[in-house]
């Protein structure tokens, strides 16, 4: 059963409805199920978010990797039918300077041939990082490349949340990563172990998996975010 509100394909645009709640328990599905979708033909993706309750941080990084495989091709995505409250999530983590945001259905139809990226246009080739508290744990989002050619300052303007002691750092958005960013990730662990926070990390490539042992980075890797979020509760 798809996971989806509905798909329309129209000039080179995906318009594809979001299911109510996004979570950690579906969102693997709801990509893979968008990735299917994505032919040759295939340049933009506008998700409504018209239904969308919360937006948690799983489904931003998802639709971050979606910008990424876009602007691959020359194109672009977009919400379209953003409530205040999503609007203030998304402004909240510098994602509004990211996706090109629409309040209705009209809105987007007006400009749907121009739409590109958001006021940040560069941003599919950069490092991104932002963190979102959900349910007493932060989680932190990195991807794009982490490395000395980036902006690594968001890294540094404190993920510590004060009264929280759980964090999941999510790296199924990053290209890789060299010794500056692994200074960049352990200065993040440091600061939360300072603390007195639990971090744990899940998704990252086997590859910099390797590179992070090799350096001794200090953060207990799993496979899924369900699995990182099992070993925080225990």
């Amino acid at each position: 059963m798809s996971q989806l509100r509905g798909v329309t394909k129209k000039n080179g645009c995906l318009i594809i409805g979001l299911p109510d709640t996004i979570s950690m328990d579906n969102c693997y599905v709801i990509e893979k199920e968008v990735d299917r979708l994505l032919d040759d033909d295939v340049k933009k993706i506008a998700f409504d978010v018209g239904g969308v309750e919360n937006l948690y941080s799983c489904a931003m990084g998802m639709m971050i990797r979606f910008h990424r495989k876009t602007a691959e091709r020359g194109g672009a995505v977009c919400l379209v039918n953003v409530s205040s409250k999503v609007r203030k999530v998304l402004e909240t983590v510098n994602l509004d300077r990211v996706f090109a945001l629409y309040a209705t259905d009209v809105e987007f139809e007006l400009f749907e041939d121009g739409f590109s990226l958001g006021s940040e246009s560069d941003s599919a080739g950069r490092f991104m990082c932002f963190s979102q508290l959900e349910n007493g744990v932060v989680h932190i989002s990195l991807s794009g490349p982490m490395n000395e050619t980036q902006d690594l300052s968001d890294c540094n303007t404190g993920m510590y949340e004060p009264g929280v002691g759980k964090y999941v750092i999510d790296m199924s958005g990053l290209e890789m990563i060299d010794s500056s960013g692994a200074q960049s990730l352990t200065a993040i662990i440091e600061e939360l172990q300072k603390n007195s926070g639990t971090c744990v990390g899940f998704g990252a490539s086997s590859e910099i998996q390797d590179f992070l042992t090799m350096l001794a980075v200090d953060l207990p890797m799993y496979p899924s975010e369900t699995e990182a979020i099992k070993a925080l509760t225990k």
